[in-house]
């Protein structure tokens, strides 16, 4: 576990991971998994659960990177009334809403990006374009 994003940034070794979060979430606990799977599909996988110190409130982000972007999984919310953002860099995310929960999904190359969680529809978007993508 690490207590700051730079701690978890230096151990992801470089990986695009977000370099703001809103500041309920100074105090939290970052989880990380590394994985690959047996049959190949994915390269890498790339998970944080961020909670607020009472736990009430959590984040996820997810980076994987697949052997073929044809085996990442379609992010939809049911009542699909979500929107397309067009971020400073030019990269372009799909973010909706479900209940409380603010969500983006985006993809680059054979790389999928996920940011969900206790979240308003402008802090997704900040996080999102927190990440730097080499």
């Amino acid at each position: 576990m690490f207590e700051t994003l730079e701690e978890a940034f230096q151990f992801a070794g470089g990986l695009p991971i977000p370099t703001w979060m809103p500041e309920r979430y100074e105090s939290y606990q970052i989880m990380l998994n590394v994985m690959a799977d047996e049959k190949q599909e994915l390269l890498r996988e790339f998970c944080w659960i961020i909670l607020t110190p009472d736990q009430e409130d959590s984040v996820i982000y997810n980076w994987t990177r697949y052997n073929d972007i044809s085996y990442a999984m379609t992010y939809v919310e049911q009542n699909e009334a979500g929107e397309y953002v067009r971020l400073s860099d030019g990269r372009e995310i799909y973010c909706s809403s479900n209940f409380q929960y603010e969500s983006a999904v985006w993809v680059n190359g054979a790389e999928e990006f996920f940011i969900g969680g206790s979240l308003t529809r402008e802090e997704v978007i900040r996080m999102a374009e927190s990440v730097r993508i080499p």
